[in-house]
C-alpha cells in the first residue's frame, strides 16, 4: 500500500510536522528533523544565505530518510523556482506574494 503524500495526510485533517532550517546546512540535518518527527523541512533561500549546490545535497540527504524536502526561494521567478525543483525540492515557499497575477505566474513556474 502506497504512503499518503504529506498533503493527503494534511487534507485529511491529520497532523503533519515540519521544521524552518535556516541555518546549519549539513547533510546530517535531515535525519535529525525526522528522527525529531518532522514530516518535511522548508530550507530557506530568502534569507539563509542558502545556494543550490548546497539544496541539491539536503534534498538528497532527505529523500533518503523520508523527509519531504521544500525550499523558500528568494523570489517568485521562474528561475529560482524551475532550479529549486531541478535540484529536488519537492515543494516551494514564495515570498512577498503581492497580488493574483503575481500568485499566477508563480504556478505557471511551477508547472514547467
Amino acid at each position: 500500500m502506497a504512503q499518503k503524500s504529506i498533503r493527503e495526510r494534511a487534507l485529511a485533517g491529520e497532523s503533519v510536522l515540519g521544521a524552518m532550517v535556516f541555518e546549519f546546512f549539513v547533510p546530517g540535518v535531515p535525519q535529525i528533523l525526522r528522527n525529531a518527527g518532522a514530516d518535511y523541512a522548508i530550507f530557506d533561500m530568502e534569507h539563509g544565505g542558502l545556494g543550490f549546490e548546497t539544496l541539491k545535497m539536503l534534498a538528497a540527504a532527505s529523500r533518503g530518510t523520508g523527509l519531504v524536502p521544500m525550499v523558500r526561494v528568494p523570489r517568485g521567478e521562474y528561475h529560482f523556482i524551475a532550479r529549486a525543483f531541478d535540484v529536488g525540492a519537492q515543494g516551494i515557499m514564495v515570498p512577498m506574494v503581492e497580488s493574483v497575477a503575481q500568485a499566477q505566474e508563480i504556478a505557471r513556474a511551477a508547472r514547467y
